[in-house]
């Protein structure tokens, strides 16, 4: 190689080395680098935290749970009640059609067929 090819390429690598004199100043250094990694991960939650956290949600579900269904019984209990409720009123109402009602309906009923078939009114039956 001669001397002039020797000099340009000497003159390269200084140019290129001013370059990355110029950049590396702006890298991280290994220690930089370390702790901007542990203030990353510090405010992160440790395996210890997450189980306990787990273990909370676990309970905070079981009564919800719990406390639904206890919920659900006593709606349920309110809502056989209230059939209950319903269910003896129509029988009081069924027992008052029966008592009350039919007689008149089987009287009318009596009086319009003897209508019908010519007979003239028939006598009326009191209730008492």
């Amino acid at each position: 190689m001669d001397a002039m090819s020797l000099e340009q390429l000497v003159r390269n690598i200084d140019r290129r080395l001013d370059r990355v004199e110029q950049f590396l100043p702006t890298l991280a250094t290994r220690d930089e680098t370390h702790a901007a990694i542990r203030e990353a991960v510090a405010p992160l939650a440790t395996k210890n935290e997450l189980q306990a956290l787990e273990q909370r949600l676990e309970q905070r579900i079981a009564d919800t749970s719990e406390r639904s269904q206890s919920q659900s019984r006593a709606f349920y209990e309110d809502l056989k009640d209230d059939i209950r409720l319903l269910a003896e009123g129509t029988v009081g109402l069924q027992r008052t059609l029966d008592e009350t009602i039919r007689p008149i309906l089987s009287n009318h009923e009596r009086r319009i067929t003897a209508l019908e078939a010519g007979r003239g009114p028939a006598p009326v039956r009191r209730q008492g």
